[in-house]
């Protein structure tokens, strides 16, 4: 016998569960189901089956703990409760009376369990004999006998018949070859009623007969009108009764069509879904926008109230809550400042073994696992109102990526397994397509990256002109924005910005950096570097709108009217990009300090720039750079090698001065959380270690633990100068950016004064000398 082949639907332990509950309330059901093996949503579930073992034991331990021994029978008895065998009473009972249900009880009995053979003989109208024989595999107990008769019980109680009588001449726990039934109920009104119409009409016809012979027509005439009348009240008796009968058995077949017809549109949903995930992910070059899309489609598609996204960190040492739908705005702020670690032996919740086990788990009840979580999961689940909840792993290749979790926190529908199926499959979409937008960041990065160094590589020979290709970029970009250009354009004219001084790698140092004018000859030298890009440039292998690089990196030097070089272009035959690419590589040139000359007065350049409209640049051009400074308030941007640095020295003179603190540091960018690493903390603000990409000016949410506290507060800030992978700016610090605060409460800024008090205590004053120099060194501008 194959003990773990699955014999029984759960719904037959659901009866149990029901009796459980309505009778033994102080019975813990919980332990029942762990001594048997069994999630509590595996009961839940209508298509779940369970093996003998689990079945033997559930039994076993509910007896122990009830000490009723014939709860099997009980249990039977409830098989017609609503929430129990479910589907099985409304086929059951849309039949026309106990004889019929029990002539089809093989084919109904199959929907239970599988472990025997059904078959049944009408004896008489009232009377049926079934018979019950285990397959050869299998291995029934003795408490599965009592559980039939009171099942067989029950299907006679659901025709409102009262409890029948059962005999069991044979049975298979006793030697005999079957188990052997004989079933008998009261007949039903109807057939009550039909008996006696049939019975008065037999009577009406000898009546008529021997009346016609016997009776004088005085009386004659009356008794037959009597008879008849009799009859034809009994026939409408009996009409009614079956009416009522057809009519209950009707509803119970409608209920079931209804039910199966739920079945089949969540099924076809929960297909439709699926592909939808999909087709809705295959552009997708970004994570955040494969978890917006997903978060989208999961909150419109899916029967859930509420769901997360959580994904690793880099390192995989914890799971954060990147995307959320169907919470309150301060529901998702909440979970966004929620990290679950992943490398502490003491974590032992839900999220960590689905992440570690990589299987999922249903939850039924929160309070039966709150040991198993930390303090500040207990109170999230409080917070939130999450009674129960599935999470379910997102493996790519079984490795885990992350976790999607759901719960039902307002309908309070219960989880089954079907919700597993639906989000097991759901999640490998999931993780291909983050995997594969990782991989194209990755890629864009590394891209990126290259670009940067070799910009970075002209850039790196003259302090005085580092930082060039970024602020021209930063214009160029601008302007094409301005002219309504796609973001595809946009990020072509940023490449070729980088790029497009690269030929100057050729000009010695002595032209390069001479202080004074060029002779001409030299002006010649310098001449050449944009045909130089160029040429460098074609054998890189660009795609796309990207082919255009090279060229417009090799005409930024050409002018609108024809005078500029290298090939004397006019007007549009200068292409778009390399105009754009003119004014701002111009705009930046004259605006910034050279070897040979301190930088021109703003509005100097503007109106340089504007006499040069027409001539030196295209109008439309210039215009568009206008209105691009003027959005900006006509503020410059700084080439970044002359920017001021954050500075963590406590000795150094200034308004607020910054003191190095470490601590942990959850950033949220709307809906989007990172993690970082503080480097240094001020009143003003705080520098934060971090790889991941956020943009400058963007509002952001932080959570920390300020010096001396324990608890952790919500501080709202701004990110106001970047150090990142792909425009480093700063040796001294790693990767990162600072964040202005934008509102510090009273007590927090007590917290950082003090910790920097304390600091300052413990710096003699020859670290401070120290620390100025190397402020001096790294932070100011050199003026030569």
């Amino acid at each position: 016998m194959d003990k773990e082949n699955p014999l029984y639907n759960s719904r037959l332990l659901s009866v149990y569960m029901k009796l459980l509950r309505d009778k033994y309330p102080d019975v813990s059901i919980s332990k029942i189901l762990a001594y048997a093996g069994i999630e509590p949503y595996e009961i839940t579930d209508e298509g779940y089956w369970l093996t003998q073992t689990q079945v033997d034991r559930f039994y076993e331990k509910a007896v122990q703990l009830t000490g009723n021994k014939s709860i099997a029978r009980e249990a039977g008895r409830l098989a017609v409760s609503p929430g129990t065998v479910g589907a099985m009473s409304q086929h059951t009972f849309g039949l026309l009376g106990p004889s019929l249900a029990f002539k089809v009880i093989n084919r109904l009995s199959k929907n239970l369990t599988r472990s025997s053979d059904y078959q049944s003989k009408t004896l008489k109208h009232n009377q049926v004999e079934v018979t019950v024989k285990p397959y050869a595999d299998t291995e029934e107990k003795v408490f599965q006998c009592e559980n039939r008769m009171g099942f067989f019980e029950a299907v006679v109680v659901g025709f409102r018949l009262g409890l029948p009588h059962i005999e069991h001449p044979e049975c298979y726990f006793k030697g005999g070859d079957c188990c052997r039934y004989i079933i008998t109920w009261k007949r039903t009104l109807a057939n009550l009623f039909s008996l006696v119409r049939n019975i008065t009409l037999v009577l009406f016809v000898f009546s008529l007969v021997a009346g016609y012979f016997i009776l004088s027509p005085p009386v004659f005439l009356p008794t037959i009108l009597s008879t008849l009348f009799v009859c034809l009240v009994m026939s409408l008796v009996t009409e009614f009764a079956q009416r009522q009968e057809m009519t209950r058995s009707m509803e119970n077949l409608w209920d079931g069509s209804e039910r199966l017809t739920h079945l089949i549109d969540s099924s076809s949903r929960n297909v439709q879904l699926v592909n939808e995930i999909g087709q809705a992910l295959v552009k997708k070059a970004s994570v955040e926008d494969v978890l917006s899309t997903v978060s989208e489609v999961m909150d419109a598609g899916l029967d859930f109230d509420c769901g997360t996204i959580l994904l690793t960190n880099p390192e995989k040492t914890r799971l954060e809550v990147r995307t959320a739908f169907g919470y309150s705005d301060d529901e998702i702020n909440l979970l966004m400042a929620t990290v679950f670690s992943l490398n502490n032996p003491g974590s032992q919740g839900p999220f960590i073994q689905a992440y570690h086990q990589k299987k999922p788990f249903i939850i039924d009840c929160t309070n039966e696992i709150q040991d198993n979580l930390s303090e500040r999961s207990r109170e999230l689940i409080k917070a939130l109102g999450v009674n129960s909840f599935l999470c379910c792993p997102i493996l790519v290749e079984n490795e885990a990526l992350g976790l999607i979790a759901v719960t039902n926190q307002h309908t309070k529908r219960p989880l089954v397994r079907s919700d597993v199926n639906l989000l097991q499959a759901i999640a490998p979409v999931i993780g291909v397509a983050l995997q594969n937008a990782g991989l194209i960041e990755q890629l864009q990065n590394s891209f990126q990256k290259t670009l940067q160094v070799l910009a970075s590589s002209i850039d790196a020979r003259d302090n005085l002109t580092s930082g060039h290709s970024e602020v021209v970029t930063e214009y160029a970009a601008g302007i094409a924005e301005e002219m309504n250009h796609s973001e595809e354009f946009v990020g072509m004219i940023k490449v070729a910005s980088l790029l497009h001084d690269y030929g100057k790698i050729g000009i010695p140092d002595s032209i390069l950096k001479k202080n004074g004018r060029l002779s001409a000859e030299e002006r010649d030298i310098i001449n050449t570097h944009p045909a130089r890009t160029k040429q460098i440039l074609s054998q890189v292998p660009f795609q796309g709108i990207h082919r255009q690089i090279p060229e417009i990196s090799g005409a930024h030097h050409e002018r609108w009217d024809g005078d500029g070089y290298p090939e004397g272009l006019k007007g549009e035959e200068i292409p778009l990009g390399a105009r754009i690419l003119a004014v701002a590589d111009f705009f930046e040139a004259i605006t910034a300090k050279r070897h040979y000359r301190d930088p021109m007065p703003l509005e100097v350049a503007l109106n340089l720039m504007r006499d040069s409209s027409g001539s030196h640049f295209d109008p439309k051009v210039v215009a568009a750079f206008m209105v691009f400074l003027e959005k900006r308030n006509f503020q410059l941007i700084r080439s970044k090698a002359q920017e001021s640095e954050p500075d963590s020295s406590l000795g150094s003179r200034r308004r607020s001065p910054r003191a190095e603190y470490r601590t942990q540091v959850s950033i949220r960018q709307g809906q989007r959380v990172i993690c970082g690493d503080s480097i240094n903390i001020s009143t003003k603000g705080i520098y934060l270690a971090c790889s991941d990409f956020i943009a400058e000016n963007e509002p952001v949410i932080l959570t920390l633990a300020f010096p001396g506290a324990e608890e952790y507060t919500q501080v709202v800030g701004v990110i106001s100068w970047i150090n990142d992978s792909s425009n480093f700016i700063s040796s001294k610090y790693p990767v990162g950016f600072t964040v202005s605060f934008k509102e510090l409460p009273e007590q927090a800024k007590a917290l950082i004064n003090q910790f920097i008090r304390q600091q300052l205590s413990q710096v003699t004053r020859h670290n401070r000398h120290e620390i100025k120099d190397t402020r001096n060194e790294n932070g100011c501008a050199v003026n030569k």
